[in-house]
């Protein structure tokens, strides 16, 4: 991954706002009331759910799911990370470690497809995407 991806952090944890202010990336944070949240950020940005902040429901019948998305849970056996796989541009991981599986995400989405955290029960693992 060599040019920098435009990432939009949705959380109100500052940790994993520090760990992403990595080199390959260009961030943005967005930590308020997510009522506060508009569709202004870039067009070809990658969203980052923190579902630890903010909890599954407020997805459910979100614009968010219009978008790229990489949602961070805790969740290992989830009807929703099923129904998450049904759209296209999303993946799920493990918000614990999901720094290592990040890159491999990132590369998924913008191919167009999905991933789940390699760390999922095998019934849940859906995802289209195959990486090294």
């Amino acid at each position: 991954m060599t040019e920098k991806v435009d990432l939009l952090l949705i959380s109100k944890n500052q940790h994993l706002h520090n760990l992403l202010n990595l080199e390959n990336y260009k961030n943005a944070w967005f930590n308020a009331n997510l009522s506060l949240l508009t569709n202004t950020f870039e067009v070809d940005a990658i969203l980052i759910y923190d579902s630890s902040s903010y909890g599954l429901n407020p997805l459910r019948n979100s614009w968010l799911m219009e978008y790229p998305l990489i949602i961070l849970g805790e969740y290992e056996n989830n009807i929703f990370i099923e129904s998450l796989l049904e759209t296209e541009q999303k993946a799920y991981l493990l918000i614990d470690d999901f720094i290592q599986e990040l890159s491999s995400a990132i590369d998924c989405i913008k191919c167009g497809e999905n991933y789940v955290t390699k760390k999922i029960t095998p019934s849940i693992k859906k995802a289209t995407c195959k990486t090294n």
